[in-house]
């Protein structure tokens, strides 16, 4: 059973109600020198920590990435895969949002980003829900981070994007847009680590060992 569905029975498209969530897992991991998003972290893979956060009842998620092995372990934990037709974020956003079909907001997220709390992302839902007109992103003390949701009317300018570069190059071109940002604080700061080396994943490691102790 796809866990992102549940037990819901949702009409496609726009009319559904429920956000596209595409996951950023298409990278070629140089820095870290073997593929990080598989890395065991507390007893799991990376990729998987960050979808725990985004199973959600708000949320339909699709992994896109062209590494078979990332693809299985995510399939195998319930998400939904796609594969993009090339290796840079514009290819993979424009599967993402194809796989996903029209929405009211498309969700991107980073499949290195291990510490985001569901919390935060059920905040985020619901900013965007506020002002669906707007885009709204996780911040920490006024700083944007990632994820990020884009409204559904921006999918024909998501989907024309080339070269390497995502969502935020709209941003870079729209000043209208970039100023009607709505920031979403996260609950943590360790939230919005993401694992690009291995030093960075023993960080994440220590930050994830502390917060098991304060639970």
């Amino acid at each position: 059973m796809d866990r992102a569905r549940g037990d819901n029975k949702c009409c496609a498209g726009e009319k559904c109600g429920r956000l596209g969530c595409v996951v950023m897992a298409n990278g070629e991991a140089r820095r870290f020198g073997r593929q990080k998003l598989l890395e065991p972290l507390g007893g799991k893979a990376v990729v998987l920590h960050a979808l725990d956060a985004l199973f959600s009842p708000a949320l339909d998620v699709v992994v896109v990435s062209r590494w078979p092995e990332v693809r299985r372990v995510c399939a195998e934990h319930g998400a939904a895969v796609a594969e993009p037709a090339g290796p840079q974020q514009s290819d993979t956003v424009r599967a993402g949002v194809r796989a996903l079909g029209p929405r009211v907001g498309y969700l991107f997220a980073q499949g290195d980003q291990p510490l985001l709390s569901a919390a935060s992302v059920d905040a985020l839902v619901r900013e965007f829900g506020a002002h669906p007109g707007c885009v709204a992103r996780l911040a920490w003390h006024g700083e944007a981070g990632s994820p990020v949701v884009f409204p559904g009317a921006l999918a024909p300018a998501l989907c024309a994007l080339s070269g390497d570069v995502g969502g935020g190059a709209l941003l870079r071109q729209d000043a209208t847009l970039a100023r009607g940002v709505r920031l979403v604080e996260a609950r943590r700061a360790a939230e919005l680590m993401d694992v690009d080396t291995p030093k960075d994943l023993a960080r994440v490691a220590g930050e994830l060992g502390r917060s098991a102790e304060c639970m």
